[in-house]
């Protein structure tokens, strides 16, 4: 049975109607379907269309070549992505053909990666030679089965533009760098916002504790313990210690 086939049964059964009944609608002859499912063949365009049309759904569906039932299926599929590279690169479309270089490299088939996120050979090859897009979560699962990431991905082949130069060392790790640069920014935020809390007393002790970091190691000891036998001194002048003797 061909593909063709299996996606019509498929939406005359969705849409709760008899097969007769459709193929009565359609004009056609009662034993077009099976004819159709034993030669493994396609009607011609003009009837593909007429059938696409009654069902609301695309041609390029319907006879294998896309994996999206609809315009608006498509539509989400461009909106679901989160990543813009540079001019004349569009991910959806583009993806699959990044990741070839990796998948020959690793011996991985087109097969395999059809597999991967629910599509045949034929498929996913158009997905990597740019005429079918894919979402980005099954450009995750791809990633995730050749052991990368969409970051790194893109990263490697000049498509993920980065406001910086990356540390040599963590160029291998892009998804890991950005994760820890945006931690690291939510730390300084937050200390941001304890700072405005503090009261001068504490802006001040802080500062004291932040130029002792540049004191040399051999002196900082002997400044800390000068600076806390001040304190003591000053506490039991004021009595406010148990111990004022």
């Amino acid at each position: 049975m061909s593909i063709f086939t299996e996606r019509l049964k498929s939406e005359i059964k969705r849409n709760g109607i008899l097969q007769k009944d459709f193929l009565n609608q359609m004009n056609l002859n009662i034993n077009s379907i099976g004819d159709w499912a034993k030669r493994g063949n396609i009607p011609n365009g003009e009837v593909v269309q007429k059938i696409a049309d009654y069902f609301n759904v695309t041609t390029d569906w319907l006879t294998g070549k896309s994996q999206f039932r609809t315009i608006q299926e498509m539509s989400q599929c461009f909106s679901s992505w989160e990543y813009s590279g540079i001019d004349n690169f569009n991910p959806p479309f583009d993806f699959c053909s990044l990741l070839k270089p990796l998948r020959e490299e690793l011996n991985v088939s087109t097969v395999e990666m059809g597999y991967v996120i629910g599509l045949t050979k034929e498929q996913y090859e158009l997905c990597e030679d740019g005429f079918e897009p894919i979402t980005q979560a099954q450009a995750e699962d791809l990633c995730k089965f050749l052991e990368t990431n969409i970051e790194q991905v893109l990263y490697e082949n000049g498509q993920y533009i980065l406001d910086e130069d990356i540390p040599y060392e963590e160029q291998g790790d892009i998804k890991g760098y950005l994760q820890r640069k945006h931690e690291a920014e939510e730390a300084d935020r937050e200390w941001d916002v304890r700072q405005s809390q503090q009261s001068p007393e504490q802006k001040r002790l802080q500062l004291i504790a932040r130029h002792l970091e540049d004191v040399p190691e051999e002196d900082r000891e002997r400044l800390i313990s000068s600076f806390e036998s001040t304190i003591d001194i000053y506490l039991r002048a004021k009595g406010l210690t148990g111990n004022n003797k």
